[in-house]
């Protein structure tokens, strides 16, 4: 009769194999028995084909006497299938392990925490009989409305400082003269005499000044780089027989008043204070200094600028009016020579010359109806030197977004 070869067992059943002969050679361990292999019967020593077969029968196997080399594919598969599953299986169960440790460690603080807040409750009233650590709860239901209580108070606190910083600032002379310093270095000019100009005088000052407005606002050759930043526009026109440079940028505002664009920027201007925070950045020290005024529409100041990375000190007396035009109104600046002030000025001082004016033209729409401003911010400069010029431009142009954000608001901002 022929045996053929039986398959190998599973890595399963060979170890359930294994287990129930290691037992039975404890038991007969224990029974002094021995144990000894079987032989097999002299006829299959005999035949070749025969004993392979016979072999893995017979002998008890361990696990260690076949290696994983010579498994089949298919049984080396699933070996390593159960080793991952298990390597998988040992990590779920450590991380869960230390998670678990993790939050019973965590619990445990909160109760010593807990315990020495009761504690120190119960210490605190102890000389007081008639409380309860209960009632020392009752105050702490609530901190988010004292803090909020003292955020508030702080703001205001912070408000008043300022105010009381700046009426500190303020000096009101005898004769009504309003002085505004926020760190000028002292000047041997500021005590110069300054002549009162009459009403002719300044009529005429104001008078020439509008006409050169006029000529430059009217005037069809100009340069302009084409730009929009933040919807401004530009022109530039230079003055050759003057030596000036003169300037002008515009934008619309539609939905807005051209009075009350006015009256915002005017109060600007009257208020040392206000003009700081609009003209210079912080880094700049002003000084404002009013020397005459005349009605409600005219007055004339002296401003000071001290400018810290050139140590040295921009003054300049200039002449604030505003008028109504046949398109709106006009707020104009312009320097006045004023010899005594001029002579008197020490060596870190100088006197310099500028000349801005602002345009609120009422803009309409189809039905003629008002729909807006025309905002043209202008000016003229000295061209002696191109890099001062350049200059005067860029703080110019951070002084009209200045001036936006303070009296119109932000562009972000939609009008309702």
């Amino acid at each position: 009769m022929e045996l053929n070869a039986l398959p190998p067992l599973s890595p399963t059943m060979e170890q359930a194999f294994y287990e129930a002969f290691a037992d039975m050679s404890d038991l007969e361990n224990r029974n002094n028995v021995s144990f000894f292999k079987q032989k097999p019967p002299n006829n299959a020593l005999q035949s070749k084909d025969v004993a392979p077969a016979l072999t893995p029968h017979l002998a008890p196997r361990k696990r260690a006497e076949l290696p994983l080399c010579q498994l089949s594919p298919r049984l080396l598969k699933c070996h390593s299938i159960t080793t991952n599953s298990e390597l998988k299986r040992a990590r779920r169960s450590a991380i869960e392990k230390k998670s678990r440790q993790r939050r019973n460690e965590h619990l445990r603080r909160m109760r010593d925490q807990v315990r020495k807040l009761e504690t120190i409750i119960r210490q605190g009233f102890q000389g007081y009989p008639s409380c309860t650590p209960n009632d020392a709860i009752i105050p702490l239901q609530h901190p988010a409305r004292l803090v909020a209580t003292l955020q508030v108070d702080h703001t205001r606190l912070v408000c008043a400082l300022q105010h009381r910083t700046a009426a500190t600032r303020r000096v009101v002379r005898a004769d009504n003269k309003y002085v505004w310093n926020s760190g000028v270095p002292w000047s041997s000019s500021f005590l110069a005499a300054f002549r009162h100009l009459s009403v002719p005088e300044c009529y005429a000052l104001v008078r020439a000044s509008y006409d050169t407005i006029q000529r430059f606002s009217t005037t069809q050759h100009y340069e302009t780089t084409g730009v929009n930043f933040m919807g401004w526009t530009d022109k530039r026109k230079y003055d050759a027989h003057t030596r000036c440079l003169q300037y002008g940028f515009t934008k619309k505002f539609w939905h807005a008043d051209p009075q009350m664009l006015l009256e915002k920027t005017w109060a600007i201007f009257m208020d040392g204070y206000k003009l700081e925070k609009v003209a210079f950045d912080a880094s700049v020290s002003n000084r404002y200094e009013v020397l005459q005024q005349m009605k409600d529409d005219w007055r004339i100041v002296r401003r000071d600028h001290w400018i810290p990375r050139i140590a040295m000190t921009l003054a300049s007396v200039q002449l604030i009016f505003r008028l109504q035009t046949h398109t709106g109104y006009l707020l104009g600046l312009r320097t006045i020579a004023v010899p005594e002030i001029q002579e008197a000025l020490e060596p870190h001082e100088y006197f310099y010359e500028t000349f801005h004016w602002t345009h609120f033209n009422q803009l309409y729409d189809e039905n003629d109806q008002p729909a807006g401003c025309e905002v043209i911010c202008a000016g003229k400069i000295q061209d002696q030197k191109r890099l001062k010029s350049t200059y005067w431009l860029f703080e110019l142009v951070c002084y009209i977004i200045r001036w936006e954000t303070e009296c119109i608001a932000s562009l972000f901002l939609k009008h309702k």
